[in-house]
């Protein structure tokens, strides 16, 4: 679980861009369990993915509800303290 504010997430992803070597890799976890791998291996931030996300339901991408993809995106932002 993650002790990060949304404030401290959103300063924290302003900074990666801001930077002067501004590049970084933002992996796309599809689970609860993906983004806390990803993040263990020192990624700076993490992004979404709609079909990874979609085919571990057994669905075809663009077909997951607003209520599943509001709940997989809050599930994902509170798996770690990682920007979003």
């Amino acid at each position: 679980m993650s002790n990060s504010t949304a404030a401290d997430r959103r300063a924290n992803c302003r900074a990666l861009h801001e930077r002067r070597h501004f590049l970084f890799v933002m992996p796309n976890p599809w689970d609860v369990g993906s983004a806390k791998l990803l993040a263990s291996l020192g990624f700076e931030a993490l992004a979404t993915t709609s079909a990874g996300f979609a085919w571990s339901l057994g669905k075809n991408d663009q077909s997951v509800s607003r209520n599943e993809l509001a709940a997989h995106a809050r599930d994902l932002a509170a798996a770690t303290s990682l920007p979003l």
